[in-house]
Protein backbone atom coordinates (compact mmCIF):
# COMPACT_ATOMS: atom_id res chain seq x y z
CA UNK A 1 0.00 0.00 0.00
CA UNK A 2 2.91 2.40 0.86
CA UNK A 3 4.74 1.37 -2.36
CA UNK A 4 1.66 2.40 -4.33
CA UNK A 5 1.05 5.68 -3.08
CA UNK A 6 4.27 6.65 -3.11
CA UNK A 7 4.08 5.50 -7.12
CA UNK A 8 0.85 7.24 -6.88
CA UNK A 9 2.63 10.91 -5.52
CA UNK A 10 5.14 10.67 -8.06
CA UNK A 11 2.93 10.36 -10.96
CA UNK A 12 0.78 13.47 -9.80
CA UNK A 13 3.70 15.53 -9.62
CA UNK A 14 4.70 13.99 -13.42
CA UNK A 15 1.26 14.76 -14.39
CA UNK A 16 1.07 17.65 -12.77
CA UNK A 17 4.13 19.73 -15.12
CA UNK A 18 2.95 20.69 -18.27
CA UNK A 19 4.30 19.54 -21.73
CA UNK A 20 4.93 23.12 -23.27
CA UNK A 21 6.22 21.82 -26.63
CA UNK A 22 2.81 19.42 -27.10
CA UNK A 23 0.99 22.52 -26.09
CA UNK A 24 2.43 25.37 -28.00
CA UNK A 25 6.01 24.67 -29.48
CA UNK A 26 7.61 26.65 -26.23
CA UNK A 27 10.62 24.36 -24.87
CA UNK A 28 10.28 26.14 -21.48
CA UNK A 29 7.82 24.38 -18.98
CA UNK A 30 7.10 27.28 -16.15
CA UNK A 31 3.46 26.58 -14.61
CA UNK A 32 5.27 28.66 -11.26
CA UNK A 33 5.89 31.80 -13.42
CA UNK A 34 9.53 31.69 -12.15
CA UNK A 35 11.43 32.70 -15.53
CA UNK A 36 9.59 35.43 -17.22
CA UNK A 37 8.01 35.46 -20.63
CA UNK A 38 11.03 37.98 -22.45
CA UNK A 39 13.46 35.25 -21.39
CA UNK A 40 11.33 32.32 -22.24
CA UNK A 41 10.67 34.15 -25.71
CA UNK A 42 14.89 34.47 -25.93
CA UNK A 43 15.47 30.75 -24.56
CA UNK A 44 12.92 29.30 -27.13
CA UNK A 45 14.98 31.50 -30.01
CA UNK A 46 18.20 30.04 -28.91
CA UNK A 47 16.91 26.19 -28.80
CA UNK A 48 14.19 26.16 -31.67
CA UNK A 49 18.00 27.22 -33.62
CA UNK A 50 19.93 24.75 -31.79
CA UNK A 51 17.47 21.99 -32.68
CA UNK A 52 17.35 22.74 -36.44
CA UNK A 53 21.05 23.20 -37.07
CA UNK A 54 22.18 20.38 -34.69
CA UNK A 55 19.04 18.11 -33.86
CA UNK A 56 19.74 18.45 -30.29
CA UNK A 57 16.35 18.68 -28.46
CA UNK A 58 16.87 20.48 -25.22
CA UNK A 59 13.23 21.05 -23.04
CA UNK A 60 13.81 22.94 -19.41
CA UNK A 61 11.07 23.27 -16.11
CA UNK A 62 11.39 25.62 -14.15
CA UNK A 63 9.63 24.07 -10.35
CA UNK A 64 8.93 26.14 -6.92
CA UNK A 65 8.72 22.81 -5.74
CA UNK A 66 8.14 19.42 -6.00
CA UNK A 67 7.62 18.18 -2.70
CA UNK A 68 9.35 14.71 -1.46
CA UNK A 69 9.79 13.61 -5.13
CA UNK A 70 13.24 13.11 -5.87
CA UNK A 71 14.81 15.42 -8.24
CA UNK A 72 16.87 12.54 -10.70
CA UNK A 73 14.11 9.95 -10.60
CA UNK A 74 11.35 12.83 -12.18
CA UNK A 75 13.95 14.24 -14.59
CA UNK A 76 14.46 10.68 -16.04
CA UNK A 77 10.74 10.21 -16.11
CA UNK A 78 9.98 13.27 -17.48
CA UNK A 79 12.55 12.57 -20.35
CA UNK A 80 11.20 9.80 -21.23
CA UNK A 81 7.53 10.35 -20.82
CA UNK A 82 8.03 13.46 -22.80
CA UNK A 83 10.47 11.67 -26.14
CA UNK A 84 12.97 14.05 -25.36
CA UNK A 85 15.53 13.84 -28.50
CA UNK A 86 15.27 11.55 -31.36
CA UNK A 87 14.79 8.27 -30.61
CA UNK A 88 17.05 6.97 -32.87
CA UNK A 89 20.18 10.08 -32.08
CA UNK A 90 18.83 9.83 -28.21
CA UNK A 91 20.37 13.77 -28.40
CA UNK A 92 18.25 15.14 -25.63
CA UNK A 93 18.72 16.98 -22.69
CA UNK A 94 16.50 17.99 -20.05
CA UNK A 95 17.35 20.78 -17.40
CA UNK A 96 15.26 20.83 -14.39
CA UNK A 97 15.08 23.68 -11.92
CA UNK A 98 13.69 23.07 -8.12
CA UNK A 99 13.65 26.41 -6.57
CA UNK A 100 12.91 24.51 -3.07
CA UNK A 101 15.38 21.93 -3.25
CA UNK A 102 18.10 24.64 -4.54
CA UNK A 103 18.72 21.82 -7.36
CA UNK A 104 19.27 22.47 -11.22
CA UNK A 105 19.99 18.79 -13.02
CA UNK A 106 20.89 18.23 -16.33
CA UNK A 107 19.64 15.14 -17.39
CA UNK A 108 21.23 14.17 -21.09
CA UNK A 109 20.49 11.46 -23.28
CA UNK A 110 23.08 8.61 -24.02
CA UNK A 111 23.72 9.86 -27.35
CA UNK A 112 24.60 13.51 -26.33
CA UNK A 113 26.70 12.57 -22.99
CA UNK A 114 29.79 12.22 -25.23
CA UNK A 115 29.54 15.91 -26.26
CA UNK A 116 28.19 16.83 -22.99
CA UNK A 117 29.12 14.63 -20.13
CA UNK A 118 28.65 15.31 -16.26
CA UNK A 119 31.47 16.78 -15.72
CA UNK A 120 30.79 19.87 -18.49
CA UNK A 121 26.90 20.10 -17.17
CA UNK A 122 28.43 20.45 -13.33
CA UNK A 123 30.90 23.32 -14.51
CA UNK A 124 28.41 25.03 -16.79
CA UNK A 125 25.74 25.06 -13.28
CA UNK A 126 28.63 26.30 -11.41
CA UNK A 127 30.12 28.70 -13.43
CA UNK A 128 27.24 30.41 -15.68
CA UNK A 129 24.08 29.39 -13.20
CA UNK A 130 24.36 29.41 -9.85
CA UNK A 131 25.86 32.74 -9.57
CA UNK A 132 22.80 34.35 -10.98
CA UNK A 133 20.52 31.86 -8.96
CA UNK A 134 22.53 32.88 -5.61
CA UNK A 135 21.27 36.38 -6.97
CA UNK A 136 17.60 34.98 -6.94
CA UNK A 137 18.33 36.03 -10.63
CA UNK A 138 17.16 33.05 -12.03
CA UNK A 139 16.07 34.46 -15.93
CA UNK A 140 19.97 35.39 -16.47
CA UNK A 141 20.61 31.92 -14.78
CA UNK A 142 18.67 29.88 -17.18
CA UNK A 143 19.99 32.13 -20.12
CA UNK A 144 23.71 31.95 -19.00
Amino acid sequence: LTLSSLTLMGQSVLNSIPNQKKIDGSYVSNPDQILNASTIAQIDSLLTALEKSKGIQISIVALNSIGEEDVFTLAQELFSNWGIGSKSRDEGLLILLVKDQRTIRFHTGYGLEGQLPDVVCKRIQRDYMLPHFKNNDYDAGMLA
